[in-house]
């Protein structure tokens, strides 16, 4: 998700994320896990995030993925 990460920083204005599968064995059916850390700030899973925070990473995870 190296576009994703570019999408971050610039939302973010810096920072980083991270996308794990939480079950490597299958990955089309395994949970993720999304860590961001915006900046200035220690990385936290998705949920820790205050809410503004939690929307521009999930906005910066679809941006990622679907090409605009």
């Amino acid at each position: 998700m190296n576009t994703s990460g570019k999408k971050f920083l610039r939302l973010f204005e810096g920072g980083e994320a991270d996308i794990w599968l939480q079950v490597t064995d299958d990955p089309l059916e395994s949970p993720i896990e999304i860590h961001a850390s915006p900046r200035g700030k220690r990385t936290q899973r998705i949920d820790l995030l205050s809410g503004g925070e939690r929307a521009l990473t999930a906005l910066s995870l679809l941006f990622g993925i679907y090409p605009f």
